[in-house]
């Protein structure tokens, strides 16, 4: 047995997904959705650390949680699911992930969350 791929997965930067008829593909474009407070954003997360990166982004841009809403699977797959099915506008999982799904045009890239 190989545990490099656990360990991959373990390491990946988070990435901000959102359903392919969504009107928003970009960061700036998010930042502002958010920002405008027009209709509540909601995130299919997997985990602690994904909560946490949509907290991050809100807290950064000094706006109410009550906008943005995270729903909590439980994991990173199935958040995606949620999203690719349309379900959910926005997702935040591991790139290695959503990575095979966004090569497919099954779902958009807006940004990737890294410490670096």
């Amino acid at each position: 047995m190989d545990f490099e791929p656990v360990a991959n997965i373990g390491r990946s930067p988070l990435a901000f997904w959102a359903k392919t008829s969504s009107n928003i593909s970009t960061p700036a474009e998010l930042v502002a959705a958010i920002k405008k407070k027009e209709r509540p954003i909601t995130f299919a997360i997997g985990g602690a650390g994904h909560k946490l990166a949509v907290e991050y982004l809100t807290t950064s841009l000094n706006v109410q949680g009550d906008k943005v809403e995270t729903i909590m699977y439980k994991g990173p797959a199935q958040a995606l699911q949620d999203v690719l099915g349309g379900h959910i506008e926005f997702g935040v999982t591991p790139v290695g992930v959503g990575l095979p799904m966004y090569q497919a045009g099954k779902i958009k890239l807006i940004g990737i969350a890294n410490d670096h």
